[in-house]
């Protein structure tokens, strides 16, 4: 089995601001990976990719 690591942009790239704009599509990030971790665009939820199959996650405040 072939393992291959593709990085798309660094944490560097969010703090900037290189958040926003369709920049790289799901259908495309799935082509080339199969695993993987990232951010959607205006950092609404982190992407979580396991077998090709995206989820998303999203931020939920719990008050104590």
């Amino acid at each position: 089995m072939k393992h291959i690591i593709t990085q798309f942009s660094l944490s560097g790239a969010l703090v900037s601001g290189y958040n926003h704009g369709d920049s790289y599509t799901i259908t495309k990030l799935t082509k080339s990976s199969s695993f993987g971790l990232g951010a959607f665009n205006d950092l609404d939820g982190e992407l979580v990719m396991r077998d090709s199959r995206v989820f998303c996650t999203k931020k939920t405040w719990i008050n104590t």
